[in-house]
């Protein structure tokens, strides 16, 4: 989860405008980290 969260950041850290980075920012990092999230679960699972 860091480092694709790592990876998230870079773009929207990297930009000058602030609603452009905002928006490069919170809606694919939430997605993402939400997704993540989801699939942990079936990652840990013990068989």
């Amino acid at each position: 989860m860091v480092v694709i969260t790592s990876i998230e950041w870079v773009p929207g850290l990297r930009t000058s405008g602030g609603d452009y980075a905002w928006l490069m920012i919170i809606p694919p990092l939430v997605l993402c980290n939400t997704y993540q999230l989801l699939i942990l679960h079936r990652l840990t699972e013990k068989k």
